[in-house]
């Protein structure tokens, strides 16, 4: 079974009255018409719309009161402050429970410094995701009257039960899909509730933590924009990183805190992003999405996944009379984890890929199963993500460490699994239940345990279920760009304009761009084959380019081949100066040229089977053209040299039809003992040595082909 891969690359087309809108963009705002084109085709077709966005005027700041239960909550929550109640903060260990938790515990202890105030997180492999009944039994026991829950609590109807009969009142906020029946708590704070009028539904579970805080603020001071005010000047930042991390989309009131938090952060960040900024090896000034994505996030998380979140939690408590060494101290703590967690997430990989050439039948079986020992159950999620962009197929890993059983003596696993579009991943465990312990998730993403003994039954199952459901369009990837560029559109100024329309994300994503038939002039090895850096050309326009995480030995491109790209356009500084850069994210040979090479492959049949043919369609080689080819396999990797390679060994002034005829002759003549696959554009040979000199004018092929041209 092949995944195919295909690319779109959006536009307007010849469309008169959009080439118009776009013009009348560029000319009013004083953007690039490329920066104008991308804002008409995500939806800011008017000059005030695409300002607006631009300019981030009128950005969305919704009353907080509008959630259902936020009156009971802040009351709630409020009163507990006043009356020196101990209260509990339940949190989740990602980024986004880490800085929900940061935002409400910072935000209590400066309204009332003396506040009994603890927070708990739990831990990923003794306990899981969620509440537990032992957790608030332990918060009980410390005289907790008040649980405020972040990023969770949403599932958790018997646990919430649990703290009612201990007499604990329990007010959750979270942001995850809510069951028919909500638990019974004090209140439940979640823009997904059925009865909710909130107007925007995609807040991060921090995001809902922060509007939580704000109406306890506004209760506090009596004006909801005062309010509004104070609490995005303090805590906009860890605001940012959790809905960020937690791939949020970025429009509405998610652009508004990240835009704000994001400018905090720039010009005066708390240690504990500071830290981690320069660790990632980047600085608050230039912080960015990308930024908190690949630097920050990484970070935060290795903690929950390697040990516990509440090293990542100090770390975000810290309040800028810390002192720097602490703050450097947590954060190298932290980088050690996720240099860990790397090693870890490396080492598995490698297995799991040995696994899979080895024993997946992917003619047959749609579902990547693959079992191992001692795979660290906090990285394997992250692994099967890449196996499924490697091969294009949804992937369950299950690791084995012998810390569970299930009653028999056989050993439980702990398993995570990553799909694709079309595979609800969810619906295909439930089709495999039978020999699952226990499973949930969402349709991309989900998580299970299993019998060892049931792992061979489960990928039976599993496959049996997909192949039941399966249809080609499931196993076609599309690659997207926004639009075509010019060579010319590849400069400063319109990668200055593009970087107005951050911050990019969900909804508003990094924009993608296409250029076809490109020259690669030069290619080389970064970071010890991890990278690959490009010189490229078109039109007489040069630009340099990086493709990160490429690996350059199996990298298929050679200098001189045109090639399609589809890329972001970044401005790269480097010792004070800043310069034009293109991100590759996709490449390939130029489909106008392979339709180009796929013609003449098709005119070479024809002529070759006695068509009639004219001069000026250069079929006839030279002497010295038939040297170039003869020198070029002589000397070269004896044994077999793709169409390609040869092409560019010889000169692409030879073209395929006369390099085909060029090879028929050799062959026919003795020279070379030559085979093509024409599937794969292969060609098979060795160089024959011959005794006596060979006059090529003799070649039959060659006097037919002299008949025929016209």
């Amino acid at each position: 079974m092949e995944i195919r891969k295909i690319w779109r690359v959006g536009g307007v087309g010849n469309d008169a009255e959009a080439l118009s809108g776009i013009s009348a963009l560029s000319s009013s705002l004083g953007v690039s018409s490329a920066c104008a084109k991308l804002l008409y085709l995500r939806g800011y077709k008017t000059i005030e719309d695409a300002d607006n966005f631009i300019k981030k005027n009128g950005l969305c700041i919704y009353d907080p009161f509008r959630l259902a239960d936020m009156q009971k909550a802040a009351e709630r929550i409020l009163s507990a402050v006043e009356n020196n109640e101990k209260i509990a903060i339940y949190g989740d260990y990602d980024v986004d429970g880490v800085s929900a938790t940061a935002v409400m515990y910072l935000y209590l202890e400066d309204i009332n410094p003396t506040l009994k105030l603890g927070y708990y997180i739990p831990d990923r492999f003794a306990e899981g995701y969620g509440m537990s009944a032992a957790a608030i039994d332990m918060l009980a026991e410390k005289g907790v009257s008040l649980i405020v829950t972040v990023d969770t609590g949403i599932t958790a109807i018997e646990e919430i039960n649990h703290a009612k009969e201990l007499g604990i009142d329990v007010v959750v906020t979270d942001h995850h899909e809510c069951r028919e029946v909500l638990p019974d708590a004090l209140a439940v704070v979640n823009p997904h509730r059925k009865d909710s009028e909130y107007p925007f539904r995609e807040l991060a579970g921090v995001g809902v933590a922060f509007k939580l805080i704000t109406a306890i603020e506004t209760l506090r001071v009596g004006n909801v924009n005062q309010a509004i005010r104070n609490v995005y000047e303090k805590y906009a930042d860890l605001v940012t990183l959790g809905t960020i991390a937690d791939v949020m989309p970025m429009i509405d009131e998610n652009r508004n805190i990240i835009h704000y938090g994001l400018l905090k952060i720039r010009k005066n960040p708390r240690p504990g992003i500071r830290a981690l900024l320069e660790k990632a090896g980047t600085t608050p000034a230039k912080c960015g999405t990308t930024s908190i994505s690949f630097g920050i996030a990484p970070r935060i998380n290795a903690a929950g996944r390697m040990s516990h979140a509440s090293h990542a939690l100090e770390l975000m408590l810290l309040s800028d009379c810390d002192d720097e060494e602490t703050a450097d101290a947590l954060a190298d703590v932290l980088g050690e984890y996720n240099k860990a967690r790397q090693d870890e997430e490396q080492r598995i990989l490698e297995q799991v890929y040995a696994a899979i050439d080895e024993t997946h039948d992917f003619e047959n079986d749609r579902i990547i199963v693959v079992a191992g020992e001692e795979w660290h159950s906090g990285v394997i999620g992250i692994v099967a993500s890449k196996v499924v962009e490697k091969y294009g197929f949804p992937a369950i890993l299950i690791t084995f460490n012998g810390e569970e059983n299930n009653g028999s003596g056989c050993d439980v696993g702990r398993g995570s699994g990553r799909s694709v579009c079309g595979v609800n991943l969810v619906e295909a465990l439930e089709a495999s239940s039978e020999y699952l312990v226990k499973f949930g998730g969402h349709e991309l993403a989900a998580g299970l345990s299993i019998a060892r003994n049931d792992v061979d039954n489960f990928r039976r199952a599993v496959n049996d279920y997909v192949r039941s459901i399966e249809n080609e369009e499931m196993w076609i990837t599309a690659v997207e760009a926004d639009c075509e560029l010019e060579a010319a559109d590849i400069n400063m100024r319109c990668a200055e304009d593009i970087a107005l329309l951050e911050p990019f994300g969900i909804s508003n994503p990094t924009p993608v761009f296409y250029l076809g038939d490109v020259n690669m002039v030069s290619s080389k090895s970064l970071k010890g084959g991890k990278h690959i850096k490009f010189r490229f050309e078109k039109d007489g326009v040069m630009f340099d380019a990086i493709m990160f995480n490429a690996d350059y030995e199996v990298f298929n491109y050679t200098a001189g081949e045109k090639l399609d790209i589809m890329f972001n356009l970044d401005i790269n500084e480097y010792n004070g100066l800043n310069t034009v850069q293109l991100i590759i994210r996709e490449i390939r040979e130029s489909e106008s040229h392979t339709t180009a090479l796929n013609k003449e492959r098709e005119r070479y049949a024809e002529i070759i089977n006695g068509a009639e043919f004219y001069s000026e369609e250069d079929v006839i080689p030279n002497r010295d053209e038939f040297a170039k080819v003869y020198k070029a396999l002589k000397f070269g990797d004896e044994g077999c040299v793709s169409e390609k390679r040869l092409r560019i060994l010889v000169g692409t002034d030879v073209n395929i039809i006369k390099l085909y005829v060029i090879l028929d002759v050799l062959h026919e003549m003795g020279l070379c003992n030559i085979s093509r696959e024409a599937k794969s554009n292969l060609i098979k040979y060795t160089v024959n040595n011959v005794a006596v000199k060979v006059n090529l004018d003799d070649s039959a092929l060659l006097s037919r082909l002299r008949e025929q041209q016209k």
